[in-house]
């Protein structure tokens, strides 16, 4: 028989399962299921569910579109360095969900103001968004902005609070006291970057990195890929309230 037949989930199931029959076969899919990686296993902290009630930090940005996997793969990288045109496209999907330009090739952009950044790549319209947002700018006396550079951890503490500014946050004169007791805080090396650290001490997107002898900012280290799905996370549930 042909036809629409009612189903009652059980169990507290989704009501939204998508179901296919094909060749006498039934295929049953969650729509909202969020991809499994294969080099992420459940133990790995970045499955942790924070207080911010968001679901597991790896769960929220890929559910939300901010972040994704490795292109013809099912790798994630939780542990790769992460990249500043990467940063600029998960700050871009953050800000415009809908947004078709760093995932179609047909509408990547074509307009540019560095001179090492590509046209009609994934992250042209992102950089270029991020730029005009007052989010990321070039490296100091050049017109480049390294897209392919790993991010170091002052920087992303920048390009994290300048985006929140651009969605209403104050973040001029962040209470110092908490980004001083840490160590490393005396090590970053551009104007406004302890400024910019202080802000994301202050609102628990960093926190340091954890050594023998304790915390340490680290400014000038790089950032893991998880360790932006974590800040994400946290700026966008606990922060902005997305």
């Amino acid at each position: 028989e042909i036809g629409e037949f009612p189903i009652t989930p059980q169990g507290g199931a989704a009501d939204n399962y998508v179901f296919t029959y094909v060749a006498g076969a039934l295929t049953v899919c969650d729509p909202d299921a969020v991809p499994q990686f294969s080099d992420v296993p459940s133990t790995h902290w970045i499955m942790k569910e924070p207080a911010s009630n968001s679901g597991a930090y790896l769960t929220y940005v890929v559910k939300n579109g901010i972040m994704t996997g490795y292109k013809g793969t099912d790798m994630f990288g939780p542990d790769d360095c992460i990249t500043r045109e990467q940063v600029a496209t998960i700050l871009f999907r953050a800000a415009n969900p809908d947004n078709q330009e760093t995932t179609d090739p047909s509408q990547y952009g074509t307009t540019t103001s560095f001179d090492d950044v590509k046209t009609s790549w994934y992250s042209t319209a992102a950089i270029e968004w991020c730029k005009n947002q007052g989010i990321v700018g070039g490296y100091s006396g050049t017109n480049n902005f390294g897209p392919e550079d790993n991010v170091t951890r002052e920087q992303l503490c920048k390009m994290l609070a300048e985006y929140a500014r651009v969605n209403g946050e104050i973040i001029t004169n962040p209470n110092m006291d908490l980004f001083n007791g840490i160590a490393g805080h005396d090590a970053t090396s551009f104007p406004r970057a302890q400024e910019y650290m202080a802000w994301c001490v202050n609102e628990g997107i960093v926190s340091g990195v954890n050594l023998p002898g304790g915390p340490n900012l680290m400014p000038g280290n790089t950032a893991t890929r998880a360790e932006m799905a974590k800040m994400m996370t946290v700026l966008m549930c606990s922060v902005l309230g997305a």
